[in-house]
């Protein structure tokens, strides 16, 4: 059996395919084709965060394959904090 690992570049490449191609995916992030090419070929270790959301958004690849060592959770939104609870009286 032969083991895939899923890296930044393999998160890169599936989106080009959702997209269509390198310029198509750089054209929708407001990014230059060859940056498209430097994340896909590792010039560029992962795609930076802002970008990685943009990808997200329109393709649904997500953030987290395509710059995994970025600490999302900064970026979560938090849950609301429900209300006290009111105890009845015995």
């Amino acid at each position: 059996m032969e083991l895939h690992h899923d890296t930044p570049q393999k998160a890169v490449a599936d989106a080009i395919a959702a997209a269509g191609s390198q310029q198509k995916l750089a054209d929708a992030i407001g990014r230059l084709q060859r940056n498209v090419w430097d994340w896909l070929h590792g010039r560029a270790k992962e795609v930076p965060p802002a970008d990685a959301m943009k990808i997200e958004r329109l393709y649904g690849i997500s953030r987290r394959r395509l710059a995994p060592s970025f600490d999302w959770s900064a970026m979560e939104p938090s849950a609301p904090t429900p209300p006290p609870t009111k105890r009845r009286a015995a």
